[in-house]
Parts: C-alpha cells; sequence; structure tokens
C-alpha cells in the first residue's frame, strides 16, 4: 500500500505509511510535499491530494448540488443553452429557496434535476458542454 493521507471530515488528520495507520497533529505543506508531525516521527510525503481537489473545483462544466433538499423548479432542459450566471434550478431546503445557476457558457448534455426530486449535498445536477 502507498503512503497517502486521509483527510475524513470531523476527525483528526490521518496518515497511513507502510501499512501503519496513526494520527498527526501537524501537516505543514511546502511546494509539492507534505512535512508530517507525528507523535511516531516526522515524515515526508508527496502532496498530490491538494492538487485534485483543486482540479475538481475548478471544472466548472459539472454543477453539483451545495445543500440537500427538494427541487422545486428547473429551468433548464437537456440541450438548452445557458450562459455564465444564468438560474438552472431551485433547491428548497429548511424552508428556504435557493437558486443554483450555471458556472459555465456552454449547452446542457445532461440533466438529472426533475422537479419534486430530494436530492442530497454533492449530487450531480447537471453537465454542461
Amino acid at each position: 500500500m502507498k503512503n497517502k493521507i486521509l483527510d475524513l471530515p470531523g476527525t483528526p488528520l490521518k496518515i497511513i505509511i507502510k501499512n501503519n495507520k496513526f494520527l498527526t497533529f501537524y501537516i505543514e505543506y511546502k511546494g509539492n510535499k507534505a512535512f508530517v508531525y507525528s507523535p511516531y516521527g516526522n515524515f515526508l510525503l508527496e502532496k498530490k491530494i491538494k492538487e485534485t481537489l483543486k482540479e475538481k473545483r475548478e471544472d466548472n462544466s459539472r454543477i453539483i448540488s451545495p445543500m440537500s433538499g427538494k427541487i422545486v423548479k428547473v429551468f433548464k432542459r437537456e440541450k438548452e443553452k445557458v450562459n455564465i450566471d444564468e438560474p438552472l434550478c431551485i433547491i428548497e431546503a429548511m424552508k428556504m429557496q435557493n437558486e443554483i445557476r450555471s458556472k459555465k457558457e456552454g449547452i446542457i448534455i445532461k440533466s438529472f434535476a426533475e422537479e419534486e426530486k430530494i436530492i442530497k449535498k454533492g449530487e450531480l445536477l447537471f453537465i454542461i458542454e
């Protein structure tokens, strides 16, 4: 198994080195390296997780639900053209209506949004080409 950093929300950072799992207290990033300081010693790891997350954040072609809730209105369907910041749908969460807008200009090649559909946070709503 390769060395890796597991960042699980709400938990201390877990490090796996040579199949040994342990918790760390401090990680310092310098360039593409991660310096891990723990009670079990200090380690140097190649940092690839942050670059992968950055690439995913910059991918504007996938519109992901930022919250759990119910889709109450869909403005755009497949094969329709959209402009930047144009409304795509409305999600109702905790009695508030939240407008989901396009981050990119293009054509919707796939729509997973349907009115009255219950969705979860992180669920894919639209793919724009």
